[in-house]
């Protein structure tokens, strides 16, 4: 988004567009907050029952060892914040706990499949993580 930004002033100004390296940090301008955060670079072992950190990220890389349940998706740290997680196994899907544990709104009828990956929006006002596409 930032390199968007960045080149779409240089054709508006008539600049060359300048040199940018690619990065996993991320700015995020909402609410008129700038919010920076981090990437995860490397897929995160998960496993029945465990927690996928959201915490300064846009985008979280999962691996399983085979089909995961009861998985729990960590609180939000600021409203609308958005999360991409991503299933980076090829054979194991990541099915959510119940709503009340797992902090999605679907709770075990969230389903991540295989080699796929899902959006989640924070809302703070029920503590939930909603599917954008459920």
């Amino acid at each position: 988004m930032f390199t968007r930004i960045i080149l779409a002033l240089a054709l508006v100004l008539g600049m060359t567009a300048p040199a940018v390296a690619q990065s996993r940090t991320f700015i995020d301008i909402t609410d008129n907050t700038l919010v920076l955060g981090r990437n995860a670079g490397t897929a995160s072992a998960v496993a029945a029952a465990g927690t996928i950190t959201t915490a300064g990220r846009s985008i979280t890389r999962v691996a399983t060892n085979g089909a995961v349940t009861g998985v729990i998706l960590a609180v939000g740290t600021k409203a609308g914040q958005v999360i991409t997680v991503i299933n980076t196994t090829s054979a194991g899907s990541i099915t959510f706990a119940a709503s009340a544990t797992s902090n999605v709104a679907y709770g075990a009828s969230t389903v991540i499949q295989p080699l796929a990956g899902a959006q989640f929006v924070w809302d703070d006002l029920s503590s939930l993580w909603f599917p954008l596409n459920p």
